[in-house]
C-alpha cells in the first residue's frame, strides 16, 4: 500500500519522551502545500520504531467490544422518546435492549408504550422485585416528566 509517514515532535518537555506518527493513505491526499522549509535537516533515513503487534491486537480487540457494548444500547426500530428512556434508565440501572422492550435487571420488563403501566416484572413476585418494580417505576416518570417538560418549552 502507498502511504506517507508524517512526524510530529512534541513540544519538548520533561515529561514527553514520544512522537506522533501518522501514517496516511496517499490516495487520501487531494492536495500538498509546503507552508514552511524545515528547520532541522531532514533525515532519509528515519526508521520507525517497532510496533507491538499483540499490543495492538489487544487495543483493537477493547474497541471492537466497546462498539458491540455501544451498539446493543440502541433499541432498533425504536422511537426517539423510547431511546431517551432507554438512556436515562442506563444510568443508574442495568438495562439492555430485547426487541423494543426494555428489560431492566433482567426481571423487570418495560413495554411500549413505556408509561408507567407498561413496567411488569417477569420474575416470580417477591418484596424486593416490587420494590425494583416500584423503583424503575419512579425513575421512569421523573424521565417522562423530563420529556414533557422538553417538548413544551420547543
Amino acid at each position: 500500500t502507498s502511504c506517507v509517514v508524517l512526524q510530529e515532535n512534541p513540544v519538548p518537555t520533561s515529561a514527553s519522551k514520544g512522537r506522533n506518527i501518522r501514517i496516511i493513505r496517499t490516495d487520501y491526499i487531494k492536495d500538498l502545500q509546503v507552508i514552511t522549509s524545515p528547520t532541522q535537516d531532514p533525515n532519509p533515513t528515519l526508521v520507525l520504531p517497532a510496533v507491538n503487534a499483540s499490543r495492538i491486537r489487544v487495543r483493537e480487540e477493547v474497541a471492537v467490544q466497546q462498539a458491540m457494548l455501544d451498539a446493543s444500547r440502541i433499541g432498533i426500530g425504536v422511537t426517539a422518546e423510547a431511546q431517551e428512556i432507554f438512556n436515562a434508565l442506563s444510568k443508574t440501572l442495568p438495562v439492555r435492549w430485547n426487541a423494543d422492550q426494555i428489560y431492566v435487571f433482567e426481571e423487570i420488563r418495560i413495554s411500549p408504550p413505556y408509561t408507567l403501566e407498561d413496567v411488569t416484572s417477569i420474575a416470580i413476585g417477591n418484596e424486593m422485585t416490587e420494590r425494583a418494580v416500584n423503583r424503575v417505576r419512579k425513575v421512569l416518570e421523573g424521565e417522562r416528566r423530563r420529556i414533557s417538560k422538553q417538548q413544551a418549552s420547543k
